[in-house]
């Protein structure tokens, strides 16, 4: 590759694009008639220069694959809707006094049978009314059964006696 002038190397891309002014514009075109170096380096900038700007411009070939991959995938996103997009077909009119409903009936059972203390004697039958101060005494009856076999024993002690 050819060297330029360090002076004038920048001026020359500004000159191979058009866009130095007047005076300096003239100064670098007669530069040029009397400098070989820069007017090769001028040539070869006008041969890479245009290879430089080039856009890689895609086929259409690749903007149609790329047109129906971006469908493709819009309609799986459309497909996958997020809990949070679901949530207002959840909610419809009916489905929130449904769900409430439920938790207040929910919510009434739970307290009715874990609050399960009885504080009302039951009824009772007049019988067992009877029996149950009775039966309070219990041992006094267990006495008095012995108080009624004293007299089997007395007999068989006595009769036990005059065996002997």
């Amino acid at each position: 590759m050819a060297t330029a002038c360090n002076e004038f190397e920048q001026d020359l891309v500004l000159y191979h694009y058009g866009e130095l002014s007047g005076d300096s514009r003239d100064q670098l075109a007669s530069h040029l008639r009397a400098c070989p170096a820069c007017a090769s380096y001028l040539k070869e900038l006008a041969a890479l220069l245009p290879l430089t700007v080039n856009t890689d411009e895609p086929g259409q070939e690749f903007w149609q694959n790329y047109s129906r991959e971006m469908r493709h995938k819009l309609a799986d996103l459309q497909e996958k809707k997020s809990w949070w997009q679901a949530l207002p077909t959840a909610l419809r009119p009916w489905t929130l006094p449904a769900l409430a409903g439920t938790a207040v009936i929910a919510l009434a059972v739970t307290l009715n049978t874990s609050n399960k203390t009885t504080t009302d004697v039951p009824s009772a039958d007049p019988a067992l009314m009877e029996v149950l101060p009775m039966a309070e005494n219990l041992e006094l009856f267990n006495n008095m059964d012995v108080l009624e076999n004293i007299e089997v024993l007395e007999v068989m002690e006595g009769s036990g006696n005059e065996a002997a």
